[in-house]
């Protein structure tokens, strides 16, 4: 990811109640992080929501149908994967 420069820098004051003011490009009500480098700087960045993210609706399944077939490579893979654990010792 390239870094940002700003093309447009202001100096704001600090009101009564602690408050800076944001530029026009940051949304009214946008949620934004403010972390502290050092006694005299700060850090303020906008949080915006992901875009990767999507939702898959899996259905409720109460019972899987019969298949012998499939019963046989599923005890297959357990014994497999089984034989590869540590013995517990008694």
């Amino acid at each position: 990811m390239a870094a940002h420069t700003p093309t447009h820098l202001e100096a704001r004051q600090v009101d009564d109640h602690r408050r800076v003011v944001l530029p026009q490009a940051v949304p009214k009500g946008a949620a934004v992080t403010v972390q502290q480098i050092d006694e005299d700087t700060f850090i303020v960045r906008r949080q915006r929501p992901r875009k990767s993210l999507f939702v898959v609706l899996d259905p409720d399944i109460k019972e899987l149908p019969e298949d012998p077939e499939w019963d046989k490579k599923a005890l297959a893979m357990a014994e497999h994967s089984f034989k590869k654990l540590p013995r517990p010792k008694f």
